[in-house]
């Protein structure tokens, strides 16, 4: 069976992350130079990883407490389990980087 999600993957593109950074302080912070700008933009970077792997993982965590607790063993609750389960499971691939453009 094939899903959309397996035909896109949205990974976070950190080399656009820094340069979407550098464009922003360019003209500020990085007093249009390029080797400051790329300095601001670098030093920036593990604080914006920390964030999205803080929220990705969050993001696993709510999507586990979807979890049906009071499983009837029904087709239905089976198949909401496992998609659940699925749902949990491409959000901690993708946190943790096992998803490639």
């Amino acid at each position: 069976m094939s899903t959309s999600s397996q035909n896109r993957h949205p990974v976070p593109d950190w080399e656009e992350a820094r340069q979407q950074i550098a464009d922003l302080v360019y003209g500020t912070y990085g007093q249009h130079d390029h080797d400051r700008t790329y300095a601001i933009a670098d030093a920036v970077m593990p604080a914006v990883r920390t964030a999205v792997d803080s929220v990705l993982a969050t993001a696993v965590d709510l999507a586990r407490d979807e979890y049906l607790t009071d499983n009837t063993g029904t087709d239905e609750d089976e198949a909401y389990n496992r998609a659940v389960s699925d749902v949990a499971a491409s959000i901690d691939k993708l946190r943790k980087g096992g998803v490639q453009r």
